[in-house]
């Protein structure tokens, strides 16, 4: 019997045969189609795309094998079954050499003829289906492999950029969707961070907002969504439509990183279950790879942060002992000047001269005593003196800025409050930026620090007139490693002052021009005790 509404082509130069099957085959519940020559059958199979045929062996303008010939040449793999008037043993063979399912000799009992199509059309679902399960184990397969491909790359990658692109990448190929993007929270806003074949203008307008309605549910449930439209389409946002959405939660137990999102945009795609699993996958590894690179970029900032504090531990000790090596000599030397004193009175020649030799080893201990204070750690928690700190730094650089051609200005406020950051923290965030702006402008120039408080912070200005940052190299320069000097240089110096700042809720930003110059300016919120602190000119003044 017919298994619904199947459709079964004679192909037949006999009136006869032809009206005879059509009324047995109808029926049985099929639906029939007749044609008496090659080429009407032809047009027959183009137009009702035919379950089975039964084809004649002799037809007026082509014999049945010619026909089946073509149809096989052109990938037509309909079951055929082949009736002729001949017995033939030679035709038989070729015939089933050539894919017919069965071969009916004229002429033929119904019931024949009805097991005979039952036989060849339950063979032909029954392979349908095999080959559907392959296909769809093929599919399944080929995603699995790009799974573990991708993984497998993604875990090991530790720049969270890269791993990011590729997990858009791949989501899109998998869903067969038309774009992908990910957004991460940054500052409890959703931000675009890699992207893979989206609209330009789509783009844009994930750019111009954050306050996604479908990215923030996704966050708020922790759950995937997945849309597909009937008619109108789907407002991912303002001015972006799509066909279908599928967005899931980028996890890391139950702390929302951010959301991973394919959209149809150019076709009908309805997404399904299948979809969303794999999407689950992929958000997995991304979740996993993403927490591991920001926990790698963390552990290096805090070497680095490391490093850097035990050169400056290191410069103390050296200080320290240094101090204690000069002070000795110095304090012979004005023990010697004070008896030459004694016998010489001022206005005399040598009185003068002893009086200015006394003037200049007491500005040698004044220094020695500045370097020791500067580099010693300071753990009592109490607040530093901005200013103080920042004249200070002035002083034990100038050999530096002298060598370097480099002239130091300060525009310090009076006024400044206590920091919310230790002296130790603050040395090393002010040390680091000189370092750096020196070492900007190798043919010398102009070194401005100002300071200044609104609002509850802090704001301190290290602006150099020197080679400037490239533009892309502006977003990077506060990565760990990440440096232009090559090998002089480490890359951890403006990690660790990013660093540092980060963790006293502080900021760094910079505005460059290449060949013009930086200015790197410090957000640091005021302290909760306000430490008392010497007044200072804040007019610009001009050290050496």
């Amino acid at each position: 019997m017919a298994s619904g509404q199947e459709t079964i082509l004679v192909i037949d130069d006999s009136e006869a045969i032809r009206v005879k099957l059509q009324a047995q085959l109808r029926s049985l519940g099929y639906q029939v189609v007749l044609a008496e020559t090659g080429r009407n059958g032809l047009n027959a199979i183009t137009q009702h795309h035919p379950h089975l045929i039964l084809l004649d062996y002799q037809l007026p303008d082509t014999t049945g094998l010619d026909l089946l010939r073509k149809l096989r040449t052109d990938g037509n793999t309909v079951p055929i079954l082949l009736m002729t008037a001949e017995g033939s043993e030679r035709i038989a063979v070729t015939a089933f050499k050539m894919g017919v399912r069965d071969y009916l000799i004229k002429p033929f009992e119904p019931q024949d003829v009805a097991q005979a199509i039952d036989r060849a059309l339950r063979e032909w679902r029954l392979q349908r289906e095999k080959e559907i399960l392959l296909g769809q184990l093929q599919g399944q397969v080929r995603q699995l492999t790009v799974l573990h491909r991708v993984g497998k790359a993604v875990t090991a990658q530790l720049d969270a950029s890269n791993l990011l692109e590729r997990i858009v990448e791949a989501s899109v190929f998998l869903s067969n969707a038309d774009e992908g993007f990910v957004q991460l929270i940054d500052d409890n806003q959703l931000v675009v961070r890699a992207s893979h074949n989206i609209n330009p203008l789509h783009l844009r307008e994930l750019s111009k907002h954050t306050d996604y309605e479908l990215a923030t549910r996704t966050i708020k449930t922790n759950k995937p969504i997945r849309i597909n439209s009937e008619r109108d389409g789907i407002r991912v946002q303002a001015n972006y439509l799509a066909q279908a959405v599928l967005m899931v939660p980028l996890l890391v137990g139950t702390e929302a990183l951010g959301v991973l999102t394919v959209a149809a945009t150019t076709h009908r795609r309805n997404f399904d279950e299948g979809d969303e699993r794999l999407m689950q996958m992929l958000a997995d590894y991304a979740s996993i790879a993403l927490h591991n690179a920001r926990t790698y970029s963390t552990l290096r900032e805090t070497q680095g942060r490391l490093v850097e504090a035990e050169k400056l531990s290191g410069m103390g000790r050296m200080a320290a002992s240094l101090a204690h090596e000069i002070n000795n000599p110095l304090a012979i030397i004005r023990s010697g000047l004070e008896l030459v004193a004694q016998q010489h009175t001022p206005g005399s020649a040598l009185g003068d001269l002893v009086q200015g030799l006394d003037e200049e080893v007491a500005r040698i201990a004044r220094l020695l005593y500045t370097l020791v204070n500067f580099y010693q750690p300071n753990n009592d928690g109490v607040p530093p003196d901005l200013n103080h700190l920042i004249i200070s730094l002035m002083h034990i650089t100038k050999p530096q800025l002298d060598k370097a051609n480099v002239k130091l200005y300060q525009e310090l406020a009076t006024d400044l409050p206590a920091p919310n950051i230790s002296s130790d923290a603050c040395k090393q965030v002010l040390i680091n930026l000189v370092r750096n702006a020196i070492d900007a402008m190798p043919d010398g120039g102009k070194l401005t620090i100002r300071s200044a408080h609104q609002k509850g912070q802090i704001f301190i200005n290290v602006e150099d007139t020197g080679i400037g940052i490239p533009p892309e190299h502006r977003e990077r320069i506060f990565e760990p490693f990440f440096s232009t000097k090559g090998v002089t240089g480490t890359g951890l110096g403006l990690s660790v002052v990013y660093g540092i700042l980060q963790q006293v809720g502080g900021a760094i930003s910079v505005e460059s021009t290449v060949d013009k110059g930086s200015n790197f300016t410090l957000r640091i919120p005021v302290a909760a005790q306000r430490s008392q602190s010497p007044d200072l000119d804040s007019d610009e003044l001009l050290i050496g």
